[in-house]
């Protein structure tokens, strides 16, 4: 038996014959793994998980609304929906025009925020109009 004859069945006996990786003493617990994770569900299950209350809410409108076999229920929940996003945007767009004003009153009157605030609402104070109008006015006169 030649040198490396001797290093191969050497290494055959320890590690076993075949192909790299295959029959080693490392190869089976590397496959053994790899079969416990095939077979795991995808993500880690959370023991302490609580379910949220506001998603159980949500939940319960979308059975409601599944459930509901008549149109007219249907039409009326979409309306009442397109209505309260509208209202949405509304409020969204008078915060960031007054979120503007209040930083143009800062800026040419040299004051803190809270002054800033305080003089648009006294402005909207003393002429009935909203702060959201108040402050649109503001911002379109710039």
């Amino acid at each position: 038996m030649t040198r490396m004859e001797g290093r191969d069945a050497a290494a055959d006996s320890a590690f076993g014959a075949g192909h790299p990786g295959t029959g080693t003493p490392l190869a089976a617990p590397v496959a053994a793994s790899r079969a416990a994770d095939r077979a795991q569900p995808a993500g880690p299950a959370d023991p302490t998980h609580r379910p949220d209350p506001a998603d159980a809410d949500d939940l319960a409108d979308l059975a409601d609304l599944a459930d509901a076999d008549d149109p007219a229920d249907l039409a009326a929940e979409r309306e009442a929906l397109r209505r309260e996003v509208a209202v949405l945007r509304e409020t969204m767009a008078a915060r960031a025009a007054f979120d503007m004003a209040c930083g143009i009153v800062m800026a040419t009157g040299r004051c803190s925020r809270p002054e800033a605030v305080g003089a648009l609402l006294d402005v909207a104070r003393r002429t009935g109009a909203t702060r959201g109008a108040v402050a649109r006015l503001l911002v379109e006169g710039i």
